[in-house]
């Protein structure tokens, strides 16, 4: 359901009048590990949102976590907070100095507000390490 709301919010987003928005990225939070940043580069008529983690595992494997809702959930056995709703979930691979980093482009006309978060594990030993909230929002 979550990911039908965040889809559907994404393809109304594509079919806007071309109005050029205005996207900013505020982080929010605490970290256990990563440090997640967001910036956005508009041009030729679409926002470059990127995403970019430092200060996490090095060579692991993890997750970004989008969500349309805030809040604040512990995760008990490793002492971090979800700061945020899980709506959709995609996979990423840290490099050798703990960092990772994804582009995602949306219409110039976007509008509405989302998180992020990442997430990344090791296994032995078994532990989760979870970034800080960032909040994207695009607005006229």
């Amino acid at each position: 359901m979550r990911t039908a709301c965040l889809a559907t919010l994404l393809t109304v987003a594509a079919f806007l009048p071309a109005q050029t928005t205005e996207c900013r990225t505020n982080g929010f939070g605490s970290s256990c590990g990563p440090e997640l940043t967001g910036r956005n580069l508009t041009a030729g008529g679409q926002h470059q949102i990127t995403f970019q983690i430092t200060d996490g595992l090095r060579n692991a494997p993890g997750i970004w976590v989008f969500g349309l809702n805030r809040f604040n959930q512990p995760i008990p056995i490793y002492g971090c907070d979800m700061h945020i709703s899980f709506s959709l979930l995609l996979p990423f691979m840290s490099d050798g100095s703990g960092a990772a980093r994804a582009t995602f482009t949306l219409p110039g006309s976007a509008l509405g507000t989302y998180y992020v978060q990442a997430a990344s594990f090791t296994l032995s030993p078994n532990a989760v390490f979870v970034s800080n909230g960032l909040q994207v929002e695009c607005r006229r």
